[in-house]
């Protein structure tokens, strides 16, 4: 699959939150929760729901499979994507908490890895589930956030897994 990214930036904001389109970079944070202005920050190797500072690890570059509602998303501070690090192999699991990882196989092939992989429910822009792409599958598994934590959890639409790209 051929991967096409965007030359514009986003902001990713969740449970609410929303993926916004900008002209430079932007960042993930929750869009129509009331609440302070949460941005899903690269902080070591988690990611974390923080104040939004403006910060490159609050960045994201959104890159698209051709002709799929397949995605990665691409950390300006650190060139690295959202994973899914699986805990069993090649299977993720309900509270695995979301990591970053290579966005390309490290093989040099320019493939991306699977567990960098996610598949939107409805195509973006428009609110949507991502769920997990581990093993090129689809399956029920859904970015959620709970106490500033982002980790996998059952798809069951709740807020805080909505995802909207502005």
């Amino acid at each position: 699959m051929k991967m096409t990214g965007k030359s514009t930036l986003f902001q990713i904001l969740l449970a609410g939150y929303t993926l916004l389109h900008t002209t430079t970079a932007a960042t993930l944070k929750p869009a129509a929760v009331v609440g302070p202005n949460l941005c899903v920050t690269l902080v070591g190797s988690q990611l974390l729901l923080q104040t939004c500072v403006g910060s490159p690890f609050q960045q994201w570059t959104l890159f698209k499979d051709d002709g799929t509602n397949i995605y990665r998303f691409q950390n300006q501070g650190s060139g690295t994507c959202i994973w899914t690090d699986t805990i069993t192999p090649d299977e993720p699991v309900v509270g695995e908490i979301l990591t970053m990882g290579g966005c390309t196989l490290s093989n040099g092939s320019g493939v991306p890895p699977s567990n960098a992989e996610w598949s939107a429910v409805n195509a973006l822009p428009g609110t949507t589930l991502l769920r997990t792409f581990v093993r090129h599958t689809v399956n029920n598994l859904c970015v959620d956030s709970f106490n500033g934590l982002l980790f996998l959890n059952t798809c069951s639409g709740v807020i805080t897994q909505q995802w909207t790209e502005g």
